[in-house]
């Protein structure tokens, strides 16, 4: 399930990239008011905060969502489940870590602001309405919108695993029951195998 929910996250994160495909050419005092814009926020330093915040979220959740895939498994004890639980948890908090830095490194951000940015604002927003934009940015209340932007993503995401979580915790153990009683197997996957020494 948290593999689920980190491509799920990842996903809607990177969707904005379909734009690209939609690049039209933008006339150079439209690009210059965008490239200003891009420049007064900050984006690209935005969006790597973003990217970072939902990655520590995903991180913070992940203990209780192994303790909740464990507790199902109703052919372990207590003490094996504890075990398993740890094992899990151990096994890929390395992986994860790896996993979130690489996928940064792995993204040219001047090339994502230059494919992304440039056509999301051209597409919806016209030259009069950027200036405008570009002018509620310059203000106090604007500066403070766009310092504020990565926390407002970070707790964005934390409330929707609050209101998600639970019902995806019963939706997959809903559908995992349904598909034990449609092939007529256990719905437990088997228990880890002791790694030899």
């Amino acid at each position: 399930k948290y593999f689920i929910l980190n491509i799920f996250l990842i996903f809607c994160f990177l969707t904005t990239t379909a734009f690209s495909q939609q690049i039209t050419e933008i006339s150079a005092e439209k690009k210059a008011v965008i490239a200003e814009i891009i420049n007064i926020t900050k984006a690209e330093v935005q969006t790597k905060e973003i990217m970072q915040a939902m990655f520590n979220q995903m991180d913070d959740i992940y203990p209780s969502i192994i303790d909740s895939l464990v507790k199902q498994r109703d052919d372990l004890s207590e003490a094996e489940k504890l075990q398993y639980k740890k094992d899990l948890i151990e096994r890929n908090a390395d992986f994860n870590k790896r996993f979130n830095q690489k996928f940064i490194e792995l993204i040219n951000f001047q090339d994502y602001m230059n494919e992304v940015f440039y056509p999301l604002y051209d597409k919806f927003f016209t030259t009069e309405e950027l200036k405008d934009l570009l002018a509620f940015y310059k203000t106090p209340t604007g500066q403070k919108f766009n310092a504020a932007a990565p926390q407002l993503s970070a707790e964005s995401i934390r409330l929707a695993q609050i209101y998600l979580l639970p019902k995806l915790d019963g939706l997959m153990k809903e559908m995992m029951d349904e598909l034990s009683r449609s092939t007529g197997t256990n719905k437990n996957p088997p228990a880890p195998r002791k790694e030899q020494k």
